[in-house]
């Protein structure tokens, strides 16, 4: 994301833009410790627009982020 955004900045005027996106899961071994709880799941509110996705707060009125993930 910092990429795409500096990338942007930095060749706006010769006509480039960058663009970032979160392609999904993507499962290696780094996850075998874990439970899985939690992953996958987005807040409702993550899944408008990539403008809301990129300003939205990490505290809601609806939940609230924790270690465990969004409750």
């Amino acid at each position: 994301m910092l990429f795409a955004v500096e990338a942007t900045r930095r060749w706006a005027r010769d006509g480039i833009t960058a663009n970032a996106l979160m392609p999904g899961a993507i499962y290696t071994n780094l996850q075998r410790h874990t439970s899985g709880r939690g992953s996958g799941k987005v807040p409702p509110e993550l899944i408008r627009t990539p403008e809301h996705r990129s300003t939205w707060p990490p505290v809601s009125r609806r939940g609230h982020r924790s270690a465990r993930g969004f409750t």
